[in-house]
């Protein structure tokens, strides 16, 4: 599923236009460029439906804002956010950087219906944050939020959410350093009841350490809460010389109903690539689909703790919660597990005497994968497959092991090419954003889509340890 977000401009929903310019030296009260405030702390008289111009510099340029304290830029209204952003001008549309004075300071607080975007139209990341501790602490019930086009660079957590909902990260990207008092990158903590949706990460990479030879690493994204969606995203676990002893999942989801993990990738995650693990109890309208997990780090294949998309009672969950667990609604379809080894892919099942009400196990494929799948007797199977690497050879359009592949089904493949069942009453197209119709093929791509391994991007020096090559 590709997730888009589209933006609805009305005629009485424009506001008044407002500059930021860390280098004006008019009047200083927002008006114009000239005039324009020097840093977003001095933003005052702003109104629901404004827009404040933050200006980069020139092209290729930086224009840095500091801060010495949270930022808690004033509130939109529902539906009518303020939006800080980077300006498209010429001359303006260079890079803006926020960087904080001192330790232990974050860069967002308190914030409701705002808008903070680094897109000036050219597809790259124009905002960056060059310090600071967290960089997004939320506390409250804050509602209506979009980040885009922002690069956190390297800290200890990217996005802590403790309560409440309503924030969508687009385009986004953060680094974990390791840290012993850190032990994931996105944590979210929601209790509260949301819809789908409520918290949205789409289009965001993400990157966090592990060891070269065990499993263990920093997680990417912790214990979710509900309404927690994934759409889009890259993980992946960078070999470095980690010394703590944190298992490393790409999202570790211990609680919460009405979560979405779609369209997204998983590169060489030290433990799971998604672990549901019905800590707190079970779940009820999850979907797990169209995602692709791999390992092209030989080393790490050869390690005992790699793990594809397991949605499953942990070992250490809450007594009288996670055992014996309830799962409802819970869909795990059309995914593809690659090069895993005999490390398990797949695994849809609560523990002890727990059950499982109209879940759906379909659609999926496991590549040189060949640890036993472990699906509890009542949920929905249909339509799974095992390859070998020979098998996968001639299914994939390419493929070999730890290579550049293309996992969209051969043009005269039998085995995944209109072979699998519809489930277009959960989505209706594939990892790519192609839609599937007629008889679906199995895995997260649908023929014609193209299927090689996603760009990773480049990744900087100030990480600690070393990645792959990309």
């Amino acid at each position: 599923m590709r997730f888009l977000l589209t933006i609805l401009v009305c005629a009485n929903c424009i506001g008044a236009s407002y500059y930021v310019d860390s280098t004006a030296s008019g009047s200083q009260d927002g008006s114009s460029w000239a005039n324009a405030w020097t840093n977003v702390t001095q933003c005052t008289g702003l109104s629901a439906g404004d827009t404040v111009w933050i200006s980069g510099g020139s092209a290729g340029s930086t224009n840095t804002y500091y801060l010495t304290a949270y930022w808690n830029p004033a509130a939109g209204s529902s539906g009518n956010p303020i939006t800080y952003k980077i300006s498209p001008d010429i001359g303006y549309n260079g890079h803006v950087e926020f960087e904080m004075s001192g330790t232990g300071i974050n860069f967002l607080g308190a914030f409701n219906h705002v808008t903070i975007s680094g897109d000036a139209g050219d597809g790259n990341r124009h905002m960056s944050l060059k310090s600071g501790d967290h960089a997004i602490y939320g506390n409250g019930a804050n509602g209506g939020n979009t980040i885009e086009y922002f690069d956190f660079g390297t800290r200890e957590k990217f996005f802590y959410w403790n309560t409440g909902a309503g924030v969508t990260m687009n385009n986004c990207r953060a680094y974990k350093w390791q840290s012993s008092a850190k032990d994931n990158i996105i944590f979210t903590y929601n209790t509260t009841e949301a819809a789908y949706d409520s918290i949205v990460f789409t289009n965001c990479f993400f990157y966090a350490p592990r060891t070269a030879t065990t499993g263990y690493g920093d997680d990417l994204a912790k214990d979710m809460g509900t309404g927690v969606s994934f759409y889009n995203c890259y993980f992946e676990g960078y070999t470095t010389n980690y010394v703590y002893g944190q298992h490393q999942d790409g999202i570790q989801w211990l609680r919460g109903n009405y979560g979405k993990v779609i369209g997204n990738t998983f590169r060489n995650i030290g433990n799971y690539a998604v672990f549901c693990e019905a800590y707190h109890g079970g779940f009820t309208n999850v979907v797990v689909a169209n995602n692709l997990a791999y390992i092209d780090y030989s080393e790490l294949q050869g390690t005992t703790a790699p793990q594809g998309f397991v949605i499953a009672e942990g070992a250490g969950y809450i007594s009288g919660k996670g055992t014996n667990s309830f799962f409802r609604d819970v869909v795990l379809a059309n995914n593809n597990v690659i090069d895993y080894g005999a490390h398990k892919a797949f695994s849809l099942t609560p523990a002890g005497t727990g059950s499982t009400a109209d879940c759906v196990f379909w659609n999926n494929v496991a590549a040189n994968s060949s640890g036993t799948w472990t699906i509890h007797s009542t949920v929905s199977t249909n339509y799974n497959v095992m390859l070998d690497t020979t098998a996968a050879a001639s299914a994939f359009t390419t493929y070999s092991e730890f290579g550049t592949n293309d996992y969209t089904p051969d043009s005269a493949d039998t085995v995944l090419l209109d072979q699998g069942g519809n489930l277009s009453s959960y989505f209706t197209d594939d990892i790519t954003g192609a839609t599937r119709s007629g008889t679906w093929d199995i895995g997260a791509y649908e023929f014609g889509a193209g299927g090689g391994d996603p760009p990773a991007e480049v990744v900087p020096t100030a990480v600690v340890g070393t990645l792959r090559a990309l």
